[in-house]
């Protein structure tokens, strides 16, 4: 009798936890996870300089263009099958040969001739033109921004868009330097046009180091070439109108803070290379970033 009760006892009590587990479903279900961000980007930086990049994995390969030292790199999952000994200052060095892109040509490097890039996936501050802007994936929309870093970082405002035009864009981590302004294809919310990075101090950068602040001899060479941007003192001052096919071409656009000193001949609606004489002497700084996708 005592066992028989002991059973009842138990089957009474699986029961009743049973119930009060189904009870809480509704209330989990309101409960966000927030999201990880995953990515399997990978970056490299060149060591050394003039670094040779070939159309096949060997040293026989064809040059298709020289890497300047300091540069980053991005490696596309896929090495040469067997490595390769190479004197590499003065040092012999064993390695695979690696696929990489930088701009906008893409070509193998050797390996012993790379450093890799330490980027937390979706934890860092890296700008990954048409991927991310740390946390904020291209194909977000601002429910998913919401999930995954929380909505007291999230809100929405007015922007001005030039020309007295105001659009409704969301701010992400708004008023703080890291503030980053969204805005969306037909102001939907789930489409994503382009990221504006402006706060001083913004922590915010691509993996070569453009950056708010960065100089306009700074930014050429990471864009490889001379580009073209507009002159100061009007609604579109200092923004660049083309990279020349660089390797900024279709995913940033710059606006240049206007020097202390300008020359007249840089003032006004009309485009100037960033190579000319009174522009390099200016050698204006980055006031804004926007990140197209």
């Amino acid at each position: 009798m005592t066992h028989s009760l002991n059973r009842f006892q138990v089957l009474l009590l699986s029961l009743t936890l049973l119930l009060l587990a189904c009870g809480n479903g509704d209330e989990d279900a309101d409960i966000s996870i927030p999201e990880e961000v995953t990515t399997d980007t990978t970056f490299y930086r060149v060591m050394v300089n003039n670094l040779r990049m070939r159309d096949t994995p060997t040293l026989q390969g064809n040059t298709l263009t020289l890497l300047p030292e300091g540069i980053t790199v991005k490696y596309w999952d896929e090495h040469s099958r067997e490595k390769e000994q190479i004197t590499l200052r003065g040092e012999p060095t064993s390695d695979y040969w690696y696929l990489i892109k930088h701009g906008n040509t893409v070509g193998w490097v050797y390996g012993g001739a790379l450093e890799k890039v330490n980027m937390s996936k979706g934890l860092d501050d890296f700008i990954i033109p048409g991927e991310r802007v740390g946390p904020i994936l291209a194909e977000d929309s601002e429910q998913s921004i919401i999930n995954r870093i929380g909505g007291q970082n999230v809100e929405r405002g007015e922007y001005s868009i030039g020309e007295g035009e105001m659009i409704t864009v969301t701010y992400v981590y708004p008023g703080t330097e890291k503030e980053l302004i969204l805005l969306w294809l037909e102001e939907d919310f789930t489409n994503l046009h382009s990221i504006i990075l402006a706060k001083a101090n913004s922590p915010w950068k691509t993996a070569d180091g453009l950056q708010i602040g960065s100089t306009l001899k700074e930014v050429e060479k990471i864009n490889g070439k001379a580009f073209q941007m507009s002159g100061f003192q009007w609604d579109y001052a200092g923004t660049t109108t083309t990279w020349q096919n660089g390797n900024l071409s279709g995913k940033i656009q710059i606006v240049f803070d206007e020097p202390s000193r300008v020359h007249k001949s840089l003032i006004g609606d009309h485009s100037i290379a960033s190579d000319d004489s009174r522009m390099r002497r200016a050698n204006p700084t980055v006031r804004e970033i926007k990140v197209l996708f």
